[in-house]
């Protein structure tokens, strides 16, 4: 069984997060030299060259609400935060006080999304 593939972006200058192929008229793509593109009607977007959005992967598994996990969202599990991120290969979950990393698949079913690094700044987070 194959994993779903699934992206989404963060517009730094509308300030918005889209998940990509949402809407009808927009695509992702990638490219030899493992650059990223985005297009949609009106707008395309050199996501390795263009500083103006971000592209995150979706990681496959869903937080205790049924909610996707996404790379640069925060999860609180145990009463602790973690901020998922890629690294070396697979996914992991980092805690935010002393920096330690989990397989982000180790705390998933117990973990809950509560926001990620662009909408909701830590500060803001409960």
């Amino acid at each position: 069984m194959s994993r779903p593939i699934k992206f989404r972006k963060w517009d730094k200058d509308l300030k918005r997060m889209h998940v990509c192929g949402e809407d009808v008229h927009d695509s992702i793509a990638f490219g030899e030299n493992n650059e990223a593109y985005y297009y949609n009607e009106a707008w395309y977007c050199n996501l390795d060259k263009d500083k103006d959005c971000e592209l995150m992967q979706f990681t496959e598994l869903l937080d205790r609400n049924d909610k996707e996990i996404y790379e640069s969202d925060d999860v609180k599990f145990n009463g602790r935060m973690y901020r998922v991120t890629w690294n070396y290969g697979r996914f992991i979950a980092v805690t935010l006080d002393d920096n330690v990393a989990y397989e982000l698949h180790q705390i998933n079913d117990g973990c809950e999304v509560i926001g990620n690094i662009y909408e909701t700044p830590l500060e803001d987070t409960p």
